[in-house]
């Protein structure tokens, strides 16, 4: 009889405890529920083309708030704007609240206006020292640039519009930072402004980016995935080689590797209209007039791969910034073709001209094609590196290579080149290796200290480093 209470006694103490486990993991399931939901998706107008969110640590070991993230730049003009000109963004704001969000949304006008839209820990704790602001609840304020946007977003939160939520399939933020380009959105947006330049971005943005940031081994680490708008994840290329490039110098301002130029050809075919039939009709003039295949040329080269350095301060030579591409050392007679089809783009551009009199005596001026006023010359850069080079001034026109270690260096001026070759301030494989990366796969590399001033508040202080895994983009942030 002992020994059967004692049974029924332990059922009962394991049951107890089984049953508070089940609570405990319920209510921590609720509790992580409610802190990865990211609540401002549904102050979002659906026309919203760039969402960011951002949060203090969920854990409490973790000290990382939401001023420690590596955009120093933005919170300093954010602080500078006229919309928090008449308090402390970074003791009013910031250290009273525990997420907040940034939205760029486009006016009646099409022109993008910023919102902030801040969860304050109190409510006690919401400043009203704006122009145009609104509280919804008890602990959430939005702060816009205009008047006619605030109405959106009050519209939204009414239901009178569409919030982005109903686009957006990821919507918890599990880290520090969130960030969500809507590519539909951006679209229109270009076309709203009719510029060359925006037509080649709308041809492009066909998906949905996914930005998360977090902190890990004291780097800041971040993945960058996309969607289709059908909802399906988008799917990158295979992982490419090892980098060509074994350093870059310090001025740079994007880094590619592992493409090839049929890669290129055709992200450039289906980015602008035209481009496809362009080529079709240059390799069929070249093969009527000149003899000249191209194909041969573009089939030989076209799958070999290539690392692409943009420098964005060299505007001296077309295209219209520094451009220097790696790739194996073709062969000699590939050289050569090279060389040849270079003097017959110029000898296009710039016919020469000769008279002739008619039958009639009448006089008519007649444009030749002539490459052989075009010949490729050597000289010697950095005391001991040969280079060819070919240029007309007039066109703004030079492209010079070298062949060094089984490697061709093509550039667009000779002195792109001889700079490439003196800078190594950067390692390639050390900053792969910062980034705890393999020194495998595609990469791509971006230097904000480089861009434009009008994208400083959007990027962080340090090297962008991105590495293709095949599924997503993943890299960090790297001091340098």
């Amino acid at each position: 009889m002992v020994s059967l209470l004692r049974v029924k006694f332990i059922g009962v103490i394991l049951a107890a405890v089984f049953c508070l486990a089940a609570v405990s993991f319920f209510g921590f399931y609720l509790w992580r529920q409610g802190q990865t939901a990211d609540p401002f998706f549904e102050f979002a107008p659906i026309d919203s083309v760039i969402y960011v969110s951002v949060r203090d640590s969920v854990w409490p070991e973790v000290k990382t708030k939401i001023s420690d993230l590596p955009f120093k730049e933005f919170f300093k003009q954010t602080a500078e704007n006229e919309i928090f000109s008449r308090l402390d963004l970074s003791n009013d704001v910031l250290a009273q609240v525990k997420r907040a969000a940034f939205l760029l949304v486009p006016d009646e006008n099409s022109q993008l206006k910023k919102v902030f839209v801040f969860e304050f820990k109190e409510a006690w704790q919401i400043p009203v020292k704006f122009r145009e602001y609104t509280i919804f609840g008890q602990n959430f304020l939005v702060v816009a640039e205009s008047k006619s946007v605030l109405n959106k977003i009050k519209q939204v939160k009414s239901g009178a519009m569409f919030s982005l939520s109903r686009r957006v399939q990821y919507k918890k933020n599990n880290g520090l930072f969130f960030l969500y380009l809507n590519a539909g959105n951006l679209k229109s947006y270009f076309k709203a402004d009719n510029q060359p330049l925006n037509n080649f971005f709308v041809r492009l943005s066909d998906n949905d980016l996914f930005l998360t940031l977090k902190k890990k081994n004291g780097a800041w680490q971040f993945s960058l995935k996309g969607q289709t708008a059908t909802g399906r994840d988008l799917s990158l290329p295979e992982p490419g080689q090892k980098p060509l490039s074994e350093s870059l110098p310090k001025d740079f301002s994007y880094y590619f590797s592992g493409l090839t130029l049929k890669e290129i050809f055709s992200y450039l075919n289906s980015a602008e209209a035209g481009i496809s039939d362009l080529n079709r009709q240059t390799q069929a003039s070249f093969q009527t007039i000149y003899q000249n295949d191209l194909s041969v040329f573009i089939n030989g080269v076209s799958t070999k791969p290539i690392d692409a350095v943009i420098f964005a301060g060299n505007k001296e030579y077309a295209p219209g910034f520094g451009l220097v591409l790696v790739m194996p050392a073709p062969s000699g007679g590939q050289i050569k073709q090279f060389e040849d089809l270079a003097r017959i783009f110029l000898a296009q551009k710039r016919p020469a001209q000769k008279e002739r009199r008619l039958s009639d005596k009448s006089a008519v001026i007649e444009f030749l094609a002539e490459p052989d006023n075009w010949q490729w010359a050597e000289e010697t850069i950095n005391n001991d590196q040969k280079i060819r080079f070919l240029s007309e001034p007039a066109l703004a026109f030079e492209w010079a290579y070298a062949i060094k270690d089984n490697k061709i260096f093509l550039a667009n001026s000779r002195r792109q080149l001889a700079d490439f070759f003196a800078g190594k301030d950067l390692i390639t494989k050390n900053l792969i290796s910062r980034c705890g990366q393999s020194n495998s796969g595609r990469l791509i590399a971006l230097n904000p200290q480089t861009q434009p001033p009008e994208l400083l508040p959007y990027l962080p202080a340090g090297l962008v480093l991105l590495k293709d895994s095949g599924k997503e983009l993943a890299g960090c942030i790297i001091d340098f």
